[in-house]
C-alpha cells in the first residue's frame, strides 16, 4: 500500500510505545541529565528553607499529603521522603487519596505505587463523581466544583 493511500493511524500514547520506539529520556540507562538533578536539588532545598523559615513542621508531627495521582502530589510526597530522611526533626508521613468514585477509574495503581514506596495511605471513598455530574451541565467544565467538593472533604 502507498503511504499517501494509507489510513491515517490513531497516535500511540507514548506510555504504550517499546521501549526500543521511545526517544531516549535523561533517567534511561542511570544516566541521570544534569539539569534533572538540579531542579530536584533546588525544589528540594527551598522546601527544606520554607518548611524551616515558618515552622509547618515539627518533632513528631504526622504530615499528610494528599496525592491525585499526578505529577505535582507526586513531586510533593518525593520531596517530603527527602526531607524526612534529612530534616534535624523527625516527622512521619501519611498520603491520602480521595476516590471520587469516576466509573473506569484505575483504583488499584496509586495504592500499588505507595506501597512500593513503603509509605502509610488512606483512601477516603465519596461520590464526588456523582454529585459533578448532578450539578454540572453536559458540555461544561467540571473542574472547580469537583475541586472545591475535594477540598472541603479532606
Amino acid at each position: 500500500m502507498d503511504v499517501a493511500t494509507a489510513a491515517p493511524h490513531a497516535p500511540v500514547p507514548f506510555c504504550e510505545l517499546a521501549p526500543t520506539e521511545r526517544p531516549p529520556h535523561p533517567s534511561d540507562n542511570n544516566v541521570v541529565a544534569r539539569g534533572v538533578i538540579g531542579v530536584r536539588k533546588k525544589r528540594r532545598r527551598l522546601a527544606g528553607k520554607a518548611i524551616h523559615d515558618f515552622a509547618m513542621i515539627e518533632d513528631r508531627n504526622l504530615v499528610m499529603t494528599c496525592l491525585s495521582g499526578g505529577a505535582d502530589s507526586d513531586t510533593m510526597l518525593d520531596t517530603l521522603m527527602f526531607l524526612q530522611r534529612v530534616a534535624p526533626v523527625r516527622f512521619e508521613i501519611v498520603a491520602v487519596k480521595l476516590h471520587h468514585r469516576q466509573p473506569g477509574f484505575p483504583t488499584h495503581l496509586l495504592p500499588d505505587h505507595l506501597r512500593r514506596l513503603g509509605v502509610p495511605f488512606r483512601i477516603v471513598e465519596q461520590h464526588v463523581y456523582r454529585i459533578v455530574k448532578e450539578k454540572i451541565a453536559p458540555g461544561r467544565t467540571t473542574c472547580s466544583l469537583c475541586a472545591r467538593l475535594r477540598r472541603g472533604i479532606l
